[in-house]
């Protein structure tokens, strides 16, 4: 698998400071899943998406098995779709 370029955001400060877009998160119901990402460890993100293989990844010894069910758990989405 070829590096990951790709560099997300890993702190919620840009929604924490404006007032107007965390009201319209909150209000539809997506601020708590925005929060789930709200200081992720960056080298531990960037480690799972270098071995994700679309099944399974592996973060030091430790590996992780995705399914939609884990997904879903992990985010607090419902397991539709």
């Amino acid at each position: 698998m070829g590096q990951v370029f790709r560099v997300e955001l890993n702190d919620c400060v840009l929604i924490d400071a404006n007032a107007k877009v965390w009201l319209e998160l909150q209000k539809i119901g997506w601020l708590p899943f925005i929060e789930n990402f709200c200081g992720y460890n960056l080298a531990v993100g960037k480690q799972f998406a270098e071995t994700f293989d679309g099944q399974r990844a592996t973060v030091g010894n430790l590996g992780i098995s995705v399914s939609q069910e884990s997904i879903a758990l992990a985010t607090g989405l419902p397991n539709e779709g």
